[in-house]
C-alpha cells in the first residue's frame, strides 16, 4: 500500500510589477488655529400689516354624537335556488381516437 499524498497549498506567482511610489499631497487650505466667531445679528421680523389684531373663531361647531343603537343584522330570507346539475355539450370537432402503441423492442 501507499500512503496518501500530503496535502499542500501553493498560491499562484505574483506579477513582475514594480511597487507604487508613495505620494504625499499637501491640504488645500492650511489649518486654522481659531474659528471665527460669528457676530452677525438675526433679521428684525417684519411689523404686522394691520395695526388691528383679527381673531378669527374655528369653523367647527360642536355638535353632540348620536345616541347608540343596538340593531341586529338582517337575517337571510331569501331561499337559495335549488341544485342543478348539467352536462357540458358535445364537442364541435370529433375527438381522436385513442390509440396505444407498445415500444419497439
Amino acid at each position: 500500500l501507499v500512503p496518501p499524498p500530503t496535502p499542500t497549498t501553493t498560491p499562484p506567482p505574483r506579477p513582475a510589477v514594480l511597487a507604487p511610489l508613495p505620494t504625499q499631497m499637501a491640504p488645500e487650505l492650511p489649518p486654522l488655529l481659531d474659528p471665527e466667531l460669528n457676530t452677525s445679528r438675526p433679521l428684525v421680523p417684519a411689523p404686522p400689516p394691520f395695526a388691528d389684531a383679527t381673531l378669527t373663531d374655528p369653523l367647527l361647531v360642536c355638535v353632540p354624537s348620536p345616541l347608540p343603537t343596538t340593531t341586529a343584522p338582517p337575517l337571510a330570507a331569501v331561499v337559495a335556488p335549488p341544485c342543478t346539475s348539467t352536462i357540458p355539450p358535445d364537442p364541435l370537432v370529433p375527438l381522436p381516437a385513442l390509440a396505444t402503441t407498445a415500444p419497439p423492442r
